[in-house]
C-alpha cells in the first residue's frame, strides 16, 4: 500500500474535513468511513452527504458525546446469547486510526472468559495460547485446520447495541485477527483499557460503514460490504498493479517510437553531406601552417 500523507479527522477546526466544509469544497460537514475486512489495510472515505442508493442499507444513527472526541454511548455488548458484564452504558471513542479494541477491565475479563468458555464448550479441540511476543490470547487446534469459514461457524458473532437502540451484529473477524506468523491461529483483537470507556478500533470497526455528520452530532452506522462499495464507487485505487504496468509500457514503447523515427528521419534528411576526412602530409602540412602563422602577421 503507498502512503501519500496524513489527514486529521478530528472535531478541531483545522481538521481536514472541517477545512473542507468551510471552504465549501464538500456540500456538508460530514465524512464516512468503510474498513474492509480481516486480510486487508484497504479502506474507502466519503466527504460530504454521499447517496450510495440500494448499494448500502438505510443508517441509524446515535448521538455525539460531548465536544472533543468522536463518542457515542455504548448500551450493551453481547457474545452469542451472552451479555457482557459492564458493557451498559458505556462511552465509546470511535477510532478507526487504532488497530486494537480496548474495554474497561471488568468487560474486557467477562468478554474473554465468556468468549473461551462458548468455544471451548462446543469445540473441545480449541486450545488457548498466548502470544509470547504480545501477549495476546489466540486460539488453535492441533486437530482441526482453523480456516476463516471455520472461525465464522464456530466463534460466536458479536452484537452491539448503541444508544437509543440500534444493534450490530458482527461476525468473529470483528474481534478476531489472523496470527501473522503461525499458521491457522486466530488472536483476540481486544486488549484492557486503562480507563472506563472503550476505545473502538479498525479490528471491530470492520465492515461496518461509519457516517460522521458533524452538522447535526450524531454518527450513522450500519454493516456492510466495504469492499463492494469501494469497488463500485471508488475503482481507481493503487490495488490495481496491471493498470500502472500497462500504462509503463504503453509510456516506454510512445517513447522508442518517437525516438526510432526521430533517428529515421536525421539519417535521411539531416545528413546530405556526410563530413569527408583528408589525410595531409607532415611536411605540406607543417609549410601550410607557417604560411598561415605569416599571413596573420
Amino acid at each position: 500500500m503507498r502512503q501519500d500523507g496524513m489527514a486529521g479527522f478530528s472535531r478541531g477546526n483545522t481538521a481536514f474535513h472541517t477545512q473542507l466544509a468551510k471552504a465549501g469544497v464538500i456540500d456538508a460537514h460530514v465524512f464516512g468511513f468503510c474498513s474492509e475486512g480481516s486480510g486487508t489495510d484497504t479502506a474507502m472515505l466519503s466527504l460530504g452527504r454521499y447517496n450510495f442508493g440500494h448499494n448500502l442499507a438505510p443508517l441509524s444513527y446515535t448521538r455525539i458525546l460531548g465536544d472533543d472526541d468522536l463518542a457515542v454511548r455504548t448500551m450493551s455488548w453481547k457474545l452469542g446469547d451472552t451479555t457482557i458484564a459492564g458493557s451498559s452504558n458505556v462511552v465509546t471513542v470511535l477510532d478507526s486510526g487504532t488497530t486494537l479494541v480496548y474495554l474497561p477491565s471488568v468487560m474486557f475479563q467477562d468478554f474473554m472468559t465468556q468468549l473461551t468458555a462458548q468455544v471451548t464448550a462446543n469445540h473441545s479441540e480449541v486450545e488457548v495460547v498466548v502470544d509470547e511476543d504480545t501477549q495476546e490470547r489466540c486460539f488453535t487446534s492441533e486437530t482441526t485446520v482453523l480456516t476463516a469459514s471455520v472461525v465464522r461457524e464456530w466463534f460466536p458473532k458479536l452484537t452491539i447495541t448503541y444508544d437509543p437502540d440500534i444493534k450490530l451484529t458482527l461476525p468473529a473477524e470483528n474481534y478476531l485477527y489472523s496470527h501473522p506468523v503461525r499458521p491457522h491461529t486466530y488472536c483476540v483483537g481486544i486488549d484492557e483499557s486503562e480507563d472506563e470507556t472503550i476505545l473502538l478500533g479498525q479490528q471491530t470497526l470492520r465492515n461496518t460503514f461509519v457516517e460522521y455528520d458533524l452538522e447535526n452530532d450524531r454518527v450513522g452506522l450500519v454493516v456492510a460490504q466495504c469492499e463492494n462499495l469501494r469497488k463500485k464507487f471508488a475503482p481507481d485505487t493503487p490495488h490495481n498493479r496491471w493498470r500502472f504496468v500497462a500504462i509503463v509500457f504503453i509510456l516506454m514503447f510512445t517513447a522508442c517510437v518517437i525516438g526510432g523515427v526521430s533517428l529515421f528521419l536525421y539519417v535521411k534528411f539531416g545528413s546530405r553531406k556526410p563530413f569527408k576526412y583528408q589525410v595531409f602530409d607532415v611536411d605540406l602540412l607543417d609549410a601550410e601552417i607557417e604560411m598561415g602563422d605569416v599571413a596573420n602577421t
